[in-house]
């Protein structure tokens, strides 16, 4: 595949690539980059592949992501290492992913992806109150934090007085993921 691609042609897009290998992930609002990556994603799709990736692109929501390819059930050397998320991190992103089922159960087509300062923290104020033994300072700080590494993590963005739950929490917090995290979470 790698042969096919015009590399005189890579430097409009190799930059693209330096970003996935440096994230795995990019979440980008800027058109110029947006329009690169949709230009160029059969030559991005091509250099990925060659190294058992698989490049993911959500047009509507402006993201990308890569997603490693399985050679029949073995284990393949990995390009980059699958980060341990931390029980607060884990614990956020159950919620939020609880949050958004609510609220697409009550109206699927007007909610919103949106979730104030104060209702993050109600939504998560009682679990950090008794990990942290109402430790205020230390509450706050921990949330401020797991905050921090959401946005690090594309789940969040700020929104004037908000935060924005990017819609790649639906992949970073799967089902499958939060049903395995709940289970976790009783024993």
């Amino acid at each position: 595949m790698l042969e096919k691609i015009d590399l005189r042609e890579s430097i409009n897009w190799k930059y693209l690539i330096l970003k996935f290998l440096n994230n795995r992930e990019i979440s980008t609002k800027n058109s110029w980059d947006w329009k690169k990556l949709l230009k160029y994603k059969k030559e991005i799709k091509a250099y990925f592949g060659v190294i058992n990736y698989d490049l993911k692109i959500h047009e509507a929501d402006w993201f990308a992501y890569l997603e490693e390819l399985e050679e029949d059930g073995e284990n393949i050397d990995t390009l980059s290492k699958k980060q341990k998320m931390s029980f607060l991190v884990s614990l956020f992103l159950v919620l939020l992913r609880e949050f958004i089922y609510k609220k697409e159960a009550e109206d699927f087509l007007n909610f919103s992806w949106l979730i104030s300062y104060v209702e993050l923290k109600d939504l998560v104020f009682s679990y950090l109150q008794e990990k942290f033994k109402n430790d205020d300072k230390k509450i706050e700080r921990e949330y401020r934090t797991t905050i921090e590494k959401l946005k690090k993590m594309w789940i969040l963005s700020d929104f004037w007085e908000n935060f924005k739950i990017n819609k790649i929490l639906k992949i970073k917090m799967s089902s499958s993921k939060m049903e395995e995290f709940l289970e976790n979470l009783k024993k």
